[in-house]
């Protein structure tokens, strides 16, 4: 590429310094000759001053800064001062982008807004300053604008390793151990086991704090007294400090029924009634009565209680709730009743056989006597 000739600097420099001298001309033109023709500045005037946009998502950006400014005698410099929390943030300098055709000019900047990575909005309050050539100051209020906070990234709290001990239970019930562990990039405000009943409905079991990470509550399960095993439903629940739930199934607790003892052979009791006679006052007769049980070889024992149903008839060396018994198959056991009349008169009672199992129903053996007087 050649060098420019002389003839060419020349007249660069010359259309150079036409330009700085017209630029002179119209910023101090104006006003100096006011001040020399004694006329008074009454200072810029600020108009339609705006912001866009007003908001920003939390990454920031750019706004652009517009404000309309006239002066009787001309505008040296146009500012936009940002204020921020801590007082004045940036200045931008905002220079004419159109003329109007009644003269105003529009006056225009950017500014550059960084992201806001904090979990509260940001606000920039924008003012607008214009100065004329005489020094004169105008001021007007733009806008604000708003920097969003940061999204604050948190999933849902996270539930593992769920255990419940011990999962299988006798018919009586009992404590279980419910535990897990929860974790949550901010934190665990409540931990609790959720558990749905056999009949509906739930119930809630709160869980403690083991550690940082590990919760732990204990669940006492009722017992069961129906022909057919309970089962608890266990989910266990965590919420963060915003109350967003994790959970996790800790499966099913099983609450077996009674156990039933398998039912011996029939029982039979003779006879199936007794008389004791005439018996004088102060004297006592006795008769027996035999329970056996009649199952097949190899059935289970039969248990149960005789008892007498009071005096004048008793069973002696019974208790007070009579006398247990317990018969293998085949076997038959005699007890003694007796009768000892302390009036005179026809008496009656009786002597009744009950199965612990439940497996028939009561067997008795009617009593009856007279008491007579002594001779």
């Amino acid at each position: 590429m050649s060098r420019p000739s002389a003839i060419e600097s020349k007249h660069r420099g010359l259309l150079l310094g036409i330009l700085i001298l017209t630029l002179v001309t119209l910023l101090l033109g104006p006003g100096r000759a006011a001040a020399e023709a004694g006329e008074e500045d009454t200072g810029p005037v600020v108009s339609n001053a705006r912001v866009s946009p007003s908001t920003l998502t939390y990454q920031g950006g750019s706004v652009a800064i517009d404000a309309d400014v006239t002066d009787d005698f001309g505008i040296t410099m146009v500012y936009a001062e940002v204020f921020g929390s801590s007082g004045i943030w940036e200045s931008v300098q905002l220079i004419p982008s159109a003329i109007n055709p009644a003269g105003v000019t529009t006056y225009s900047g950017t500014l550059n807004l960084p992201p806001n990575y904090t979990d509260a909005p940001l606000s920039y309050g924008i003012e607008i300053q214009a100065t004329d050539t005489n020094g004169a100051l105008a001021t007007a209020f733009a806008g604000e604008i708003e920097v969003a906070e940061q999204p604050q990234f948190d999933e849902a709290p996270f539930v593992s390793n769920p255990t419940v001990t011990p999962r299988q239970l006798t018919a009586l019930g009992g404590p279980v151990k419910i535990r897990a562990t929860a974790t949550d990039n901010r934190s665990i405000s409540f931990v609790h086991a959720n558990v749905t009943m056999p009949g509906g409905g739930t119930t809630q079991i709160d869980m403690e704090p083991v550690n940082a990470s590990e919760f732990e509550g204990v669940f006492d399960v009722p017992g069961n007294a129906d022909a057919s095993a309970k089962q608890y439903a266990i989910e266990i629940v965590a919420e963060d400090d915003i109350g967003q739930p994790g959970t996790a199934d800790a499966g099913i607790v099983t609450v077996a029924p009674p156990l039933l003892p398998p039912a011996g052979g029939p029982l039979t009791v003779s006879p199936a009634s007794h008389s004791f006679g005439r018996v004088r006052l102060g004297h006592r007769a006795v008769r027996l009565i035999a329970v056996r049980n009649s199952g097949a070889r190899g059935t289970p024992p039969v248990e149960g209680v005789i008892q007498a149903s009071g005096a004048p008839f008793s069973l002696p060396r019974a208790g007070t709730d009579g006398i247990h018994f317990r018969l293998r198959p085949g076997h038959t056991r005699a007890y003694v009743v007796s009768f000892r009349p302390t009036t005179v008169g026809a008496q009656a009672g009786s002597i009744s056989i009950t199965r612990a199992d439940g497996a028939q129903p009561g067997l008795s053996t009617q009593l009856s006597g007279e008491g007579v007087k002594r001779r």
